[in-house]
């Protein structure tokens, strides 16, 4: 389980102790089943939660929901093309029902 706490970070336990989580260092969350995946520039960490939770913690300026079965940092989006987000060496589909307003969010100049 994790606790998410208003601010910068939150905590998720990690073999039997609780680790400090920054929200800059998420490149993006994947759904799988009861799990979610948290990919951070340095590793993956897997905590029992639902996406649909964790959607609802992250702050909505800095996190999206592209898929049904990922969120990812905007910041961290280095590109896309077709249904395809670019997120450092990671690659993210986009979904039918959120490229639109994925695609309004990074409307090229």
């Amino acid at each position: 389980t994790s606790e998410v706490e208003g601010g910068r970070h939150f905590f998720i336990r990690q073999e039997h102790k609780m680790l400090k989580l920054r929200l800059a260092s998420i490149l993006y969350i994947e759904s799988f089943r009861e799990y979610v995946h948290i990919h951070t520039k340095a590793q993956k960490y897997v905590i029992k939660k639902s996406l649909t939770a964790m959607e609802e913690k992250l702050p909505q300026k800095e996190f999206m929901r592209v898929h049904r079965s990922f969120i990812v940092c905007l910041n961290s989006i280095d590109g896309w093309y077709g249904n395809t987000l670019q997120l450092a060496n990671h690659e993210v589909p986009i979904g039918k029902s959120y490229r639109e307003g994925l695609i309004k969010l990074l409307a090229p100049l």
